[in-house]
Order: structure tokens, then sequence, then C-alpha cells
């Protein structure tokens, strides 16, 4: 494999890069989620590009996975795809409805209905103005 561009892995502006937990800072209101989505989506969907190319592989050999904030990037990255990938599991994630959405891969939506933190209804998926 490849080691990913610098512009994958470089924290979003405003995040400590120490931390590293966090894709996009939990404060943000859901119109800034979005845009931080859609640019980590970008920078990803361009490293996915090199890699499938690198290793002569095909859209439908490829599957995303993320867990939290993971799966939001997970799910962002496979849905705004030129041309749909194999699968997305999003594990304990929020969805939120855009039409930057381009692509539908076959998809998996994980989570806990006893979890404290966040409801069932948290977990609805949300379309952003």
């Amino acid at each position: 494999t490849l080691p990913p561009p610098a512009e994958a892995t470089a924290p979003p502006p405003g995040l400590d890069p120490a931390a590293q937990r966090e894709w996009f800072a939990i404060t943000l209101t859901p119109a800034q989620m979005h845009d931080a989505l859609m640019d980590i989506a970008r920078r990803l969907n361009r490293l996915i590009d090199r890699q499938r190319d690198a290793l002569g592989i095909t859209e439908q050999d490829i599957a995303i996975m993320g867990f939290s904030q993971g799966g939001a990037v997970a799910i962002y990255t496979a849905c705004t795809r030129a041309r749909q990938i194999a699968c997305v599991v999003g594990h304990s994630t929020v969805i939120m409805d855009t039409a930057d959405f381009t692509a539908k891969p076959p998809a998996l939506v994980i989570y806990g209905l006893a979890d404290k933190s966040f409801t069932e209804r948290d977990y609805q998926t949300r379309t952003v103005p």
C-alpha cells in the first residue's frame, strides 16, 4: 500500500493535532459539521482513489467502516464518491441527509438502543439546511 498523502491525514483547522481523537470539534453546528465532513470526505476520497489505482482494484472491492465520528466520516466519504463502492458501515454514528450525496452504496448503520448518551431519536436521520 502507499503512504497516505499529508492532506488526508492532517487535522482539520481548529483541532489539536496532538489529540487526534476526533475528526471534527463536537461543538460544531449541523451546517458546520456538514462542511467539515464534506472537506474530510474529499480528502479521503482522493486517498482512496490513489490506493485503488495503485492496487489495481475497483470500487466494488472497497468497503468503508467507521465508529462514532468516524462512522459519519465513512458515510459521507462513501456517499460522495463519483462511483459507488461495495458498502459502508457506520457504528454508533449520526447520519445527516444531504443533497451532496452522489452515491448510494449498500449501508449498515449500527447503534444500541440502551445507549445512555444518545437516544434512538438522536440517531434519526437529519437534513442539513
